[in-house]
């Protein structure tokens, strides 16, 4: 057979494959057309005048274990034989005993959907082998919406959750490589593996599941995830996600089981600018006289819901103005998360469009994190770029702006943040 005869032969993979062609370079073959592929069959884009279309990794999520498993990069949620610990060997371990319990272990942050970019999320897992009665979950979801490499008992597979109903495909039913050595290396679950997934949502776009099985064949895709031109309904409700990890059993686990993990990635392929266009601007201001006792000027509430939507969007400090006018010197404090001497009260900022409260309420403070401080003259008004500080508040977060002084003084904050919608 010809060269040519084989380029207009419809299956052009095998053509590839027997003529070595490389997946990561563009080819014109007999004035044909060649697409350059991946190992997803993702193909490379150019633009009508040549130039390649190419995009950075920008990372939302970023979590190790080597040191701690903390609460800076995560939230733990144990129930009744749930724990979750750490092991040098291991990284984060989350473990249920015998009878009914559960352990999870979610990111602080979230990937942040950015419509036409593709996300990813990236993680280490090993899944012991258990009875019926527990399930072993890591990816990027939460109890309504995700795409999850899930261990039931001895059955694992790839569990879509859409709007809190799940769909679990077995790995049996893998539509690209099953992983079981018929088509290709054979994959250990127990032991600890890298995956990654990734997506362009837009409501139906397919999502990739992939496993890396060592530096000859490198990724390997196993299953993907296709409604495009099938249905009316998205995929998933909110591509606004955390990675989690979880164990669950009920009251008939005769066993101690666990799942680990070693560390996570989460992000989208696009640029590096610090501001996109869906970012969403607010600012507001408050003048009190202040003394000797710290109380709060502003406090910054990160709302649990954006209307009916449980809420996913991070917003960020961009700057911060002070100024002073009394007959001492001043200390103002940025603090995250303290507890209050009373409750506050909150108003929405925008309830149609913004994930923030405020409260101008005058408190006393105790605990939380200092984050930003500076010392204000008896006379003196100043401007602070935030935004390379990344203060960063999530949702049901507090940031609290106090000041105090050895006499007195008015005090005028004023603070402005974006909302990485």
């Amino acid at each position: 057979m010809s060269e040519k005869s084989e380029f207009n032969s419809p299956d052009y993979h095998q053509y590839k494959e027997d003529k070595n062609v490389p997946y990561s370079t563009i080819h014109n073959i007999h004035n044909k057309r060649v697409f350059s592929t991946d190992q997803a069959g993702r193909t490379a884009h150019n633009s009508v005048f040549g130039e390649q279309y190419v995009g950075f990794k920008s990372p939302d999520i970023l979590v190790q274990f080597q040191y701690n498993v903390s609460e800076f990069d995560v939230v733990k949620i144990t129930a009744n034989t749930g724990s979750i610990t750490r092991s040098v060997n291991t990284g984060a371990i989350a473990s249920t005993g015998v009878g009914q319990g559960s352990a999870t272990i979610t990111s602080s942050d979230s990937v942040r959907y950015r419509p036409g970019h593709e996300s990813f999320v990236i993680f280490t897992s090993a899944m012991p082998d258990s009875d019926a009665s527990v399930t072993q979950s890591i990816g990027f979801f939460d109890n309504n919406n995700g795409y999850v490499l899930e261990k039931r008992g001895s059955s694992v597979g790839i569990l879509i959750r859409n709007q809190g109903i799940d769909d679990f495909t077995s790995q049996e039913f893998f539509n690209v490589d099953k992983l079981d050595g018929t088509t290709g290396p054979a994959i250990d679950f127990t032991k600890l593996n890298i995956f990654r997934m990734t997506y362009g949502w837009l409501g139906v776009a397919p999502t990739v599941f992939e496993w890396y099985s060592g530096p000859q064949l490198s990724w390997i895709c196993f299953h993907r995830y296709n409604i495009v031109n099938l249905q009316i309904n998205p995929s998933i409700g909110n591509p606004t996600l955390p990675i989690c990890a979880e164990v669950k059993s009920n009251a008939d686990s005769l066993s101690n089981v666990s799942i680990f993990t070693g560390s996570w990635c989460g992000g989208s392929n696009s640029d590096s600018r610090q501001a996109l266009p869906s970012d969403r601007l607010f600012a507001t201001s408050n003048s009190k006289v202040m003394t000797s006792t710290e109380e709060t000027v502003i406090t910054l509430h990160s709302l649990p819901t954006i209307g009916e939507i449980e809420n996913f969007v991070h917003s960020e400090i961009a700057y911060l103005c002070l100024a002073s006018d009394g007959n001492k010197n001043v200390v103002v404090n940025v603090i995250k998360n303290p507890i209050y001497s009373a409750a506050l009260d909150f108003a929405n900022v925008d309830s149609n469009n913004s994930s923030m409260a405020i409260s101008s309420n005058t408190e006393t403070i105790t605990d939380g994190t200092i984050v930003f401080a500076f010392a204000l003259g008896k006379e003196q008004s100043e401007y602070f770029d935030l935004t390379p500080l990344s203060l960063r508040l999530r949702k049901n977060d507090n940031v609290s702006i106090t000041a105090k002084t050895d006499g007195s003084s008015n005090v005028t904050v004023t603070v402005g943040w974006r909302e990485l919608f």
